[in-house]
């Protein structure tokens, strides 16, 4: 079974993350997650277009609200 990861930010490092778990971590999906849902969204996007697959989905998680990250 391939892993799963969550990315929490979907900032620069959050993306950047999210690329490099993609490509060399035999990820099976990765959830980018930010409190803003564009940003999940439009870095979820550029990098399934870097990867050339959907591998990555958004989701909406607030990490200094605990209950939004369970």
């Amino acid at each position: 079974m391939s892993p799963k990861y969550v990315v929490l930010g979907a900032g620069r490092q959050g993306i950047a993350a999210a690329y490099d778990l993609a490509l060399h971590g035999e990820a099976e999906e990765v959830i980018l997650a930010d409190a803003n849902p564009q940003a999940a969204e439009s870095g979820a996007t550029r990098v399934n277009h870097l990867l050339g697959k959907e591998l990555v989905r958004p989701a909406v998680a607030d990490a200094d609200d605990i209950r939004s990250v369970t």
